[in-house]
């Protein structure tokens, strides 16, 4: 009888080995996660480098009461 409770402890059960791989699984998603942002904060300070550009050039000769849009109400 000894032999079979020393078996059983050995397995560990399923509720250890699952704990195991939802840990697993979740370290993954952090990494995963942490890459992800990385490379958007990477994105974003390109983003903060690149030169602005500037509105063009009102080359019409009309006035410019043509060149808004009223609100709309």
């Amino acid at each position: 009888m000894s032999g079979r409770k020393k078996m059983r402890s050995c397995l560990g059960g399923g509720k250890d080995r699952t704990n195991f791989y939802s840990e697993r699984r979740r370290v993954a998603e952090q990494e995963s996660m942490s890459e992800t942002v990385q490379q958007i904060k990477e994105q974003v300070m390109n983003f903060a480098r690149r030169p602005t550009t500037s509105t063009p050039d009102d080359t019409d000769d009309e006035s410019d009461d043509d060149d808004y849009v009223e609100p709309t109400p």
